[in-house]
């Protein structure tokens, strides 16, 4: 379980997200949080699976430009809770370029975002599992 912000909307409500996602919007802001669960990456190590996701991400999102601004191993065990001894956890952010088309017939735009990744690395069970907060650093014009 996770506790959210109730300002945050379920993204499939108002469209289809995969079975490995849940994806939540929140509705005063163009800021999100993601949720996913990815099979265990072991071609690679835990010191490169934040760069390895993050670039994942940016290549997703379509952005024209990536920066990891943090890219660290967590070794606080409180950091997420309740985990499995052999688990890794790891924290990045940094910000992309990400072009959004604000709607069917408007130009392409750019905007800078902010990404936060958390990573839990499980391969005890085989399980990469990230969480990503997304808000944008440049205000959209309406």
């Amino acid at each position: 379980t996770m506790s959210i912000p109730k300002t945050f909307e379920d993204i499939s409500k108002l469209r289809q997200v995969p079975d490995n996602q849940e994806v939540f919007i929140d509705m005063h802001s163009d800021m999100s949080l993601i949720v996913e669960i990815l099979g265990y990456d072991d071609e690679v190590c835990d010191k490169n699976i934040g760069a390895h996701y993050f670039a994942d991400l940016a290549q997703c999102n379509d952005a024209t430009d990536s920066n990891i601004e943090s890219n660290v191993i967590v070794e606080d065990a409180t950091f997420i809770p309740l985990t499995p001894n052999r688990a890794a956890g790891l924290a990045v952010h940094g910000t992309q370029s990400v072009c959004k088309k604000l709607q069917e017939n408007s130009d392409v735009t750019s905007e800078q975002v902010k990404i936060i990744l958390i990573i839990l690395r499980m391969p005890d069970v085989g399980t990469d599992f990230l969480v990503s907060l997304n808000y944008p650093l440049t205000p959209r014009e309406t």
